[in-house]
């Protein structure tokens, strides 16, 4: 799918959306996880974190690179785990 195709459906706010990303950026939003947080648990709870971040910020945000989005809603929130922990 492509992410002019996964924006248009979270902005029409449809779940299969979420499934969409997750197929899409699973290994790289794993892998920015995976070198910024020791723990396994903290990467996968992470990565649910991600998803509902990318869900809650489409709408009102329209990104152009769908990708460098997700990718750094990934690293900011690894680095709110890093601090937290």
């Amino acid at each position: 799918m492509k992410d002019s195709e996964m924006i248009a459906l979270l902005l029409a706010r449809k779940e299969e959306a979420l499934d969409a990303v997750r197929k899409q950026y699973s290994g790289t939003v794993r892998g920015i996880l995976r070198k910024m947080l020791q723990d396994a648990g903290d990467v996968e709870e992470c990565e649910n974190d991600v998803l509902l971040a990318v869900w809650n910020s489409i709408p009102p945000q329209r990104p152009q690179c769908f990708g460098a989005y997700v990718s750094s809603l990934a690293r900011r929130t690894a680095i709110d785990r890093v601090r937290y922990n």
